[in-house]
């Protein structure tokens, strides 16, 4: 009986680490390729069935559907994690016709175990090891050689006049961004209060102008500038949250004063007419809230964090608020207080909004006659977890 090694060949699993697809890069390569990359792993130390891979010897075997003979390409040693070696070769695919469809298996060289074929396992997803490589040819791995129209492909970079941190797919298929601030010299820190958050003294965030991408015409145009009801006041959009109403206009809420201090504004956007309006103002400031639109067309705001006074500690907005066609009604608290910033949540089918992170417990909101929570399972194992999708 033959004594293999043990080596495998996922296609689709990312190892080693680090790898941006699988142990075959790319998993679907185009027609534009030059060669697709593949990976094997040997277990060369730790219990089971080690054994010691020689470079020399161990080859990547490979051809086209379309003809009878194998190429050989070596296999060069990759890097070593924890007890497994890895190693690596490439199949030229460029100059191949698209849909051309290209088999491959492996020979591994060993010192102390017998010379091991790899090949497809009957699952059509794994590899499996066969000491006759007749029968690692008749189970070759296969990798087809698409085109876009089936994989799709990334086009050249866009250059864009600001970074695209918000994003918004428009009804007219056209694509409503903004960034951080206009200028990079812009201080983004005021001293709230200011007429942006709950009354004070004149303060003046950084000027944020947001801008319409057009994927037809490929051209870039600025909308208008954001301002409060006064009609000159800037509002820096940066860090709030947003919504689409039924109608197609997008609802932002909140915004930036400085790090954790949001604005207590809301806006809407037009893209029928390009415009901006200034909506109410909330009670306090927003900074990353998160806006879910309900089953009867209202839109629940909730989280976000703001600032009471110059020189305060961001304080958390526990307050929800429900955007009822173009006003602002408050809803009940949620009893165990603050959410955390951004958070997440999912309108049910049942019209209950769940949240799903990041705090380690789970609730439920009823929105219908002033709100009702009510706390759902037993939370998370591992705790809050910020951040988490």
């Amino acid at each position: 009986m033959a004594h293999l090694g043990n080596v495998w060949h996922i296609p689709a699993n990312p190892e080693p680490p680090g790898l941006r697809e699988g142990m075959r890069d790319p998993v679907f390569p185009l027609d534009s390729t030059r060669a697709v990359t593949v990976w094997t792993g040997n277990q060369f130390a730790g219990v089971g069935n080690p054994g010691n891979q020689l470079q020399d010897g161990s080859a990547l075997l490979f051809r086209t559907t379309q003809q009878r003979n194998w190429t050989t390409v070596p296999l060069v040693f990759g890097v070593k994690v924890a007890s497994n070696k890895y190693y690596t070769a490439e199949v030229p695919t460029q100059g191949l016709a698209a849909s051309t469809v290209v088999e491959y298996y492996f020979r591994i060289a060993y010192d102390d175990h017998d010379t091991t074929f790899l090949a497809l396992n009957t699952d059509g997803l794994t590899s499996l090891t066969f000491g006759d490589e007749g029968a690692a040819r008749d189970a070759p791995f296969a990798v087809s050689i698409d085109t876009a129209d089936k994989r799709g492909r990334w086009s050249d970079v866009i250059a864009l006049p600001n970074v695209a941190i918000h994003a918004h797919l428009l009804r007219n298929a056209k694509v409503l961004m903004w960034g951080r601030r206009d200028n990079a010299d812009q201080s983004l820190d005021v001293n709230p209060p200011s007429p942006l958050q709950v009354g004070g003294p004149s303060a003046t965030p950084a000027t944020c102008t947001p801008f319409i991408w057009d994927p037809t015409t490929k051209t870039i145009a600025q909308t208008p500038r954001p301002t409060l009801d006064d009609g000159t006041t800037n509002t820096n959009l940066f860090c709030s949250g947003h919504a689409f109403l039924p109608d197609g206009r997008l609802l932002v809420v909140g915004g930036h004063l400085a790090d954790g201090a949001g604005l207590a504004q809301t806006c809407l956007y037009d893209p029928a007419l390009n415009s901006w309006t200034p909506g109410p103002r909330m009670a306090n400031g927003r900074w990353y809230p998160t806006l879910t639109g309900l089953d009867d067309g209202d839109v629940l705001i909730l989280g976000g964090s703001f600032r009471s006074s110059a020189g305060a500690a961001n304080t958390p907005n526990t307050v929800p608020e429900v955007w009822n066609r173009g006003a602002l009604k408050e809803i009940l608290h949620n009893p165990a207080g603050a959410f955390d910033l951004y958070p997440r949540l999912h309108l049910a089918s049942t019209g209950l909004v769940i949240s799903t992170g990041s705090l380690q417990q789970t609730w439920a909101l009823d929105p219908a006659s002033g709100g009702q929570w009510t706390a759902a399972g037993s939370g998370r194992l591992n705790g809050q977890r910020d951040y988490a999708p």
